[in-house]
């Protein structure tokens, strides 16, 4: 019998944008999903025409299964 899906809170008060809607500015940094991929669904990037820039020379494609994105929370404030 499968487990009943748990509904997470969203610390960031920010719900996933399908990729099919709306896609972040280019080089915004934001959080990828694609549950195609088994390996590493959730990606950190920024959107570079129609691919995820990495960094260094990792890409992946927009179209080959990323479906959400989420905008990054701000980070904290240094401390001294």
């Amino acid at each position: 019998m499968p487990r009943p899906q748990t509904k997470r809170a969203d610390p960031f008060g920010t719900a996933w944008i399908p990729v099919s809607e709306r896609l972040p500015d280019e080089g915004e940094p934001v959080l990828w999903y694609g549950p195609a991929d088994k390996f590493c669904p959730f990606v950190v990037g920024k959107r570079d025409g129609e691919s995820i820039d990495w960094g260094g020379d990792l890409t992946t494609s927009i179209a080959g299964g990323i479906t959400h994105w989420l905008p990054l929370p701000s980070p904290p404030e240094a401390t001294p």
